[in-house]
């Protein structure tokens, strides 16, 4: 049987993380989507707010700032 996934970046499975998503070749945890997002960032600061205007288009289920009230 084959191994478990693991984050290509950080190595973490993943039980220890919220997401782990999958590509062609390759996995990534919601931890280092989040560090890459803010490399991005800092990098190219006006592209921030064309994420966050990005992020406002997706459904509510998956925005971080819908929290149930």
């Amino acid at each position: 049987m084959g191994q478990e996934p693991v984050c290509s970046f950080c190595g973490k499975s993943k039980p220890q993380v919220l997401q782990l998503i999958a590509g062609p070749d390759a996995f990534i945890c919601n931890e280092c989507v989040q560090l890459c997002v803010q490399i991005v960032a800092v990098e190219n600061p006006d592209w921030l707010e064309q994420h966050r205007q990005f992020l406002a288009t997706l459904p509510s289920k998956s925005r971080p700032d819908s929290a149930p009230a």
